[in-house]
């Protein structure tokens, strides 16, 4: 069975071009709509946080599995079934492990 047939959402991968200000610093314009792929959004692990002067807090991470052809990058926002994460890591794979890109996304 192929990994594909596991990717039953669809993700919009978008980036932001960057230009520079006046003083040199980079910033942020425009987000551009690369590509609209079949992905797979995981929610990897959950931990509960509770400190004594706060309310409990549940912490989730997510893992975001695309095709290996992907352009994608760290840094890109990635809009799946209409929430919106960033791309805070792509993942080193194997050379065996290579059939996917698994990058970890924190929700905006």
């Amino acid at each position: 069975m192929s990994i594909y047939s596991h990717f039953n959402h669809r993700a919009q991968i978008q980036r932001a071009t960057v230009t520079q200000d006046p003083y040199g610093h980079d910033v942020r314009d425009a987000l551009i709509t690369i590509a609209t792929v079949p992905c797979r959004l995981v929610a990897k692990q959950q931990a509960v946080i509770q400190q004594e002067n706060s309310e409990r807090a549940i912490i989730t991470r997510y893992q975001l599995l695309v095709a290996p052809t992907v352009d994608i990058r760290q840094g890109d926002l990635v809009v799946v079934n209409g929430q919106t994460f960033e791309v805070s890591e792509i993942l080193n794979r194997h050379r065996q492990a290579r059939h996917h890109i698994t990058c970890e996304v924190q929700k905006q």
